[in-house]
């Protein structure tokens, strides 16, 4: 970690380090704690980490979700409802970036968190927020 070239460390810096580690075969408790040390916002953190671990999929996102359910499930680990909405918010803002045509993929992608790691109340919650 480090900042680079003496600016301070931003989104597109985690994005890049998570990118490295996942490179490197980190696990997904190890990556968490690497993730934890960046001074970006929870939300940044799992944007971040989705970004990381789905960088250049284009389809089988669901494939490609239960290959990285480790890392999804350390991501959400301790924390039941807080970490989790904050997944299900990285999904949308993913959906955002991915457009139109990735709808029905991410959607195999959410199928795959919301039965593997989320409790129904915090789908419910987010939902109806």
């Amino acid at each position: 970690m480090g900042s680079e070239n003496g600016d301070t460390v931003n989104y597109a810096t985690v994005v890049r380090e998570v990118k490295a580690y996942l490179k490197k075969g980190v696990a997904g408790k190890e990556l968490q704690s690497h993730i934890a040390a960046f001074p970006v916002s929870a939300q940044e953190k799992m944007n971040a980490l989705l970004e990381g671990l789905f960088d250049g999929v284009e389809k089988a996102f669901g494939k490609e979700a239960t290959k990285r359910k480790n890392h999804l499930a350390a991501a959400v680990a301790g924390d039941d409802e807080g970490s989790q909405l904050l997944l299900l918010n990285a999904v949308e803002e993913f959906c955002y970036k991915k457009g139109s045509n990735a709808l029905n993929e991410v959607a195999r992608l959410l199928t795959v968190i919301v039965l593997s790691l989320l409790i129904f109340f915090t789908v419910v919650s987010f939902y109806f927020d």
